[in-house]
């Protein structure tokens, strides 16, 4: 029987030799300052100026259909096209409903760019025409930043 009461004691003196270094350790973690966030640089977004004259034109886009990324890779791709001033989504009946820069040209002139832009990521475009249906406004499009 010896022979486990000094295993118990040397078992039971290991926990009380830990117990206040590990208290100790709590109370200096609490007592350490919590770490202060450090804010992030929030870049400011330019709006692109109104143009002098705006034309609207109504676009197609097979295969956009994905509610979370395809408006906005549609925004970004009419972005980087120099003449377009608002965008506005429809992936019901898979549309862009694009305002422009009239000095562009005309709609079809002004729209290739556009076209161009989205075949490169991957939707099927096409020209469908000048103007924007009667159901959609102003608060259905969004102004886009300045291009790269």
């Amino acid at each position: 029987m010896r022979p486990w009461l000094v295993v118990v004691a040397t078992v039971l003196s290991c926990g009380r030799d830990h117990a206040p270094a590990t208290q100790a350790s709590a109370t200096q973690a609490s007592a350490a300052p919590a770490p202060v966030p450090v804010p992030v640089p929030v870049p400011a977004v330019t709006l692109r100026q109104r143009p002098a004259s705006i034309g609207y034109l109504t676009l197609k886009a097979l295969h956009m259909d994905c509610a979370e990324t395809c408006p906005v890779s549609a925004r970004v791709a009419l972005q980087r096209v120099p003449a377009v001033y608002e965008v506005g989504v429809d992936l019901d009946h898979e549309a862009l409903y694009v305002s422009y820069d009239r000095s562009a040209g005309d709609g079809k002139l002004a729209a290739a760019p556009m076209l161009d832009a989205l075949r490169a990521i991957g939707f099927d475009p096409w020209f469908k025409a000048e103007g924007w249906p009667s159901d959609v406004s102003a608060a259905n499009v969004a102004v886009l930043p300045r291009g790269n």
